[in-house]
């Protein structure tokens, strides 16, 4: 007596698949997917709900003719892993991990392959304020260690206005962790509440909380860094 599946239900079982619209294991599409999809499978489900879910959905879209997004997230993770480093230098905090992996995935690859880039803020990201007389810039507070106003583009003449308790949380001018001399918001401001800085001239200056750069606090929510464009350009 031979072992094994009758022919006729092998037959049953493709012709099911086939009209299902099931590709199978062995097909090319599969295959592709599988390998495509890797990177946003692996840097976008372990946050979230259900991770078997969130594969399963990637997958289908994936092999439904949308392999865009998969094919987009392998560029994002080669170009912004210098961006995620430079990060994890200047703070000790889990969201250094795919902060920018995040953003390139909604704006595009060329958010990180962008070389003016510094802080994760370019012009692709900034909030466009040109115009306006006035921009503020407010911190967050020690907890939330974030911006509000991260990354903003403004005109020349531009006056921006900083705000928080600087004594606990001093503004840095330079690409953190390291104060830059010939920033326009050096000295460091280390009193206060609010400060003015007028920014006549184009450029990108960035900024930083210092205590965050210097000592770090993991379990941040937020990223206490930002920078300001100053450009007049379309």
């Amino acid at each position: 007596m031979t072992s094994g599946r009758h022919p006729g239900s092998m037959f049953t079982l493709a012709l099911l698949l086939a009209c299902t619209g099931i590709p199978t294991l062995a097909s090319p599409r599969v295959r592709h997917c599988q390998s495509t999809c890797r990177t946003l499978i692996q840097r976008g489900c372990p946050h979230a709900f259900s991770k078997a879910r969130c594969r399963n959905r990637i997958l289908h879209q994936c092999r439904a003719g949308n392999a865009d997004r998969c094919e987009l997230a392998q560029a994002c993770d080669r170009s912004c892993r210098p961006l995620e480093a430079e990060c994890r230098v200047a703070f000790e905090s889990t969201i250094c991990d795919d902060f920018a992996f995040r953003r390139c995935l909604y704006l595009g690859a060329a958010y990180c392959e962008d070389p003016t880039t510094v802080h994760g803020c370019n012009r692709l990201v900034a909030e466009d304020h040109r115009g306006e007389t006035m921009v503020n810039a407010t911190f967050t507070g020690e907890v939330a260690g974030d911006y509000a106003g991260r990354c903003i583009l403004v005109s020349s003449g531009t006056t921006v206005r900083f705000e928080g308790s600087f004594a606990d949380a001093p503004l840095v001018g330079g690409e953190a962790p390291t104060p830059d001399p010939s920033s326009p918001f050096f000295p460091p401001t280390t009193t206060g509440t609010s400060r003015d800085f007028v920014l006549a001239t184009p450029g990108i200056f960035p900024y930083f909380y210092a205590a965050s750069a210097t000592s770090g606090f993991p379990f941040l929510f937020g990223l206490p860094w930002g920078a300001v464009i100053v450009d007049d350009a379309d």
